[in-house]
């Protein structure tokens, strides 16, 4: 763990956070989504599907991830989120606010330099829920 810690990117990614922008597109998976949790703004292609296999793994989240993802869902979520490896697609992480925005359904996320800004997407809801049950659909 601490050779991870040592070459790890999130300390990077942090000193920039306040300034990054992130637009995700298919497997979301582990570091993909720990370090995207990190910038002010996150919106996903609704294709994009997000995971956190580490514990069944045997690792520990390296990247910053329990930090970064429960300052956006919440620890409680985050560690059933964790412990029961579940796959969530973008609606669901929209609805625990894992996400700012996804991208409408005719567009694809791309980088702000390329098409004069961010795509057009559906906002996050503004209350943040707890879980419930176990199914990804109704944790909230």
């Amino acid at each position: 763990h601490l050779i991870r810690m040592a070459s790890s990117p999130g300390p990077a990614v942090l000193a920039v956070a306040d300034r990054l922008s992130v637009d995700v597109h298919g497997a979301c998976v582990g570091a993909g989504i720990e370090l995207a949790a990190m910038a002010s703004s996150v919106v996903a292609h609704p294709e994009t599907r997000f995971r956190l296999p580490e514990l069944t793994m045997g690792l520990m989240p390296g990247v910053g991830g329990t930090w970064s993802i429960g300052r956006r869902i919440g620890r409680r979520l985050l560690l059933q989120w964790l412990l029961l490896d579940l796959e969530i697609d973008a609606d669901t992480a929209l609805a625990w606010r894992l996400i700012d925005g996804v991208a409408t359904s005719d567009e694809t996320a791309q980088p702000a330099s390329s098409g004069g800004g961010a795509p057009s997407a559906r906002q996050g809801r503004g209350s943040r829920g707890r879980p419930s049950t176990r199914s990804p659909s109704t944790l909230r």
